[in-house]
């Protein structure tokens, strides 16, 4: 995993061309953590139904179907 700062937008790369946002690795976090898209929203100040889309975001970019193969794989690329 290699890391591209840019003073506003941190990106995480999976690859050269992708990537995860800090949002979407913020929530990655939570989720290994065990917590579900409801608390996710409230610790992270956003709408439940934004938290499931920055979810299914990198659920599409690591190629995962489930939520504990997606925190597996991200675990696996020191994302969390």
């Amino acid at each position: 995993m290699s890391d591209k700062n840019s003073s506003q937008n941190k990106r995480y790369y999976i690859d050269d061309k992708v990537y995860l946002t800090k949002k979407e690795v913020e929530c990655l976090y939570w989720l290994a953590m065990g917590k579900s898209s409801s608390e996710i929203s409230m610790i992270l100040g956003n709408s439940e139904r934004t938290i499931e889309s920055h979810l299914a975001k990198c659920k599409a970019k690591m190629n995962c179907y489930k939520a504990t193969t997606l925190v597996l794989k991200a675990r696996d690329l020191g994302f969390i």
